[in-house]
């Protein structure tokens, strides 16, 4: 029998040789074991990053002690204080969803972890005031361990989750009803993010003419009357509505007829101009309507954004200064110019600064850029469509390194200093490329441009320029402050793995 992917029975109504009860009794039991194995994995994780994050914190209260020559807390509290703190954590963890937590994106993912860590300590603090005889926990240990498990239960959940998807135990099984222009974004969206833990392995559509093609390898495997037969044989309880066009009779119809068979009915409507991460349903006297909350007009969330900014450059300056010298050096030395690049660049509102960046180019870059394009038609249709060359000719030796680390952007942590930049944002781009951003400039000019961003670590020098403004647009639609932390620990292990760059 084929199958969709590795583990999934593929469907083939007329051919099947497995009776339906069997069949349906046997992926029925394989959904429920890799529900269980995965919270299994996921209570395992978080109660070692609890436990690990508490002892660390009393690790470092005794070791401060012991320098200041003070006498601390007793620790022969340390098991069963820990023992409380391994139900109120995993309790709240539960609370936002994150058993297992599929469909939730990585930013939704951490703001959720954070807010159970915060709530857990909150909630701890309150009961040591009342029990202090039986939790004799200091508030600095409890305010460390609380700052230690918002970081190691994040990176330790990722992992796991990593390790879950590699022996496919990670996510549930969707169908797709839709083959066309939104179902197909829906499947390539899902297949993007696979640790988001929804897996598409059929798609259904009336269309005949889309039956049996392929979409990021999920078939279309039939018209939508198909989608029930097919999900109760396989035990597929989530469906993704991705029909725009169709009627709001039509939807109501898709309701009644699958409610019985999903228990997740999601639709995707056509609002391709509005944000997609904060976003929540509202009743108005019986009618559905949807409220959008855009971070880039909330005075508060301005103020993060602002804050991690100048908190990230400042540090960041400090820390990486003496590879920073090293850099220059190395750069003056290896090509004749200066070490340092300036480079007028649209920024937001579509103001016009000054991008500092290690140079990598040679001097005449410009020139070169004009007859490289003039003497090669090959060249001049790479460059309009990546608006970057994959040879190019006008890199320094040392500029190829620099590029291929990114180390070449670390000056632009001064922009971010002055506000000219973002840590996290859409591509400083060209004065000379903003005619060509088309009508995605207003939205992508919203905000200010960023060191990395949503692009570089989806596909970095890999993917055309229009595909680049359309990520960055849905970016800048969709900013929240979680995103950014995500894509800043993205872009480390972006960089490492040098994936794309150029």
């Amino acid at each position: 029998m084929k199958h969709l992917g590795k583990d999934t029975l593929h469907f083939y109504v007329a051919t099947s040789h497995l009776p339906n009860k069997e069949l349906r009794d046997a992926t029925r039991w394989q959904a429920f074991s890799k529900q269980v194995t995965t919270i299994t994995v996921l209570l395992c994780n978080d109660l070692v990053a609890i436990a690990l994050s508490f002892f660390m914190a009393t690790g470092l209260r005794l070791w401060l002690d012991v320098i200041l020559n003070q006498t601390s807390v007793p620790h022969a509290y340390s098991f069963a204080t820990l023992g409380y703190m391994l139900l109120v954590w995993p309790a709240l963890l539960w609370r936002e969803g994150l058993y297992p937590g599929y469909g939730l994106t990585a930013p939704q993912q951490l703001r959720k972890q954070v807010t159970a860590c915060f709530y857990a300590g909150t909630l701890f603090a309150t009961t040591t005031v009342f029990f202090y005889r039986d939790l004799p926990v200091p508030r600095g240990v409890l305010l460390l361990m609380v700052l230690l498990t918002m970081v190691l239960l994040p990176t330790m959940r990722s992992l796991s989750k990593r390790l879950l998807l590699y022996f496919k135990a990670w996510g549930s099984q969707v169908v797709v009803l839709g083959a066309g222009e939104a179902g197909q974004r829906v499947v390539k969206a899902l297949k993007l993010n696979p640790l988001e833990g929804l897996h598409p392995v059929a798609l259904f559509d009336d269309d005949p003419q889309k039956i049996s093609k392929e979409v990021e390898g999920v078939r279309v495997v039939g018209p939508l009357e198909n989608a029930d037969y097919f999900a109760k044989t396989h035990n597929i309880r989530h469906v993704i509505v991705a029909i725009p066009s169709m009627s709001s009779r039509s939807l109501l119809s898709i309701i009644k007829a699958r409610g019985k068979t999903f228990t997740s009915v999601q639709f995707v409507p056509e609002l391709g101009a509005l944000s997609a991460e904060d976003v929540r349903t509202v009743n108005l006297d019986g009618l559905l309507a949807l409220e959008v909350r855009s971070g880039l007009y909330s005075r508060r969330k301005k103020f993060s954004k602002r804050l991690l900014d100048l908190l990230g450059s400042t540090l960041g300056g400090i820390a990486v200064s003496p590879l920073f010298l090293f850099l220059y050096v190395w750069v003056r030395l290896d090509s004749r110019g200066p070490g340092f690049y300036w480079s007028e660049r649209v920024g937001q509102n579509g103001s016009v600064f000054q991008c500092l960046k290690f140079r990598t180019m040679y001097t005449d870059a410009e020139k070169r850029l004009e007859e490289l394009i003039a003497s090669d038609h090959k060249n001049k249709e790479e460059y309009e469509k990546y608006h970057k060359l994959h040879d190019d000719p006008r890199i320094t030796r040392a500029g190829r390194v620099l590029r291929k680390l990114s180390l070449d952007e670390l000056p632009q942590l001064y922009n971010v200093f002055r506000g000219d930049m973002s840590l996290v944002g859409p591509r400083p781009y060209l004065t000379r490329e903003y005619l060509d951003m088309n009508g995605y400039a207003e939205t992508i000019l919203e905000a200010k441009p960023g060191i990395t961003g949503y692009w570089q670590i989806t596909g970095r020098s890999n993917v055309t320029f229009q595909d680049r403004l359309q990520m960055e647009s849905h970016y800048v639609r969709s900013w929240s402050i979680w995103w950014d932390i995500v894509i800043l620990f993205q872009t480390v292990s972006t960089v490492l793995k040098r994936e794309g760059a150029k």
